[in-house]
């Protein structure tokens, strides 16, 4: 099972962020800040969990990414 995200500056055209805005590296030190350990490439996200992942642990790996995501968000508004 694999799963990608990928981060984009503008969701209608997917035009990337600036590459000197280091997005990927700012979400990544956001995740781990919320117990969140994911592949960042670039501005892409990899999850590649284990087959036998349940429900309840995608729900809760969703939730920190939320809360990664949300924090980069703010932090590039500023």
């Amino acid at each position: 099972m694999i799963a990608a995200l990928e981060m984009v500056a503008d969701k209608d055209t997917r035009a990337p962020f600036d590459p000197g805005l280091k997005v990927g590296a700012m979400a990544d030190g956001y995740a781990r800040e919320h117990g969140l350990i994911a592949r960042f490439i670039g501005d892409r996200i990899a999850f590649s969990p284990p087959l036998i992942i349940t429900e309840a642990e995608i729900d809760e790996i969703m939730l920190r990414l939320r809360r990664a995501l949300d924090d980069t968000w703010k932090e590039l508004r500023r």
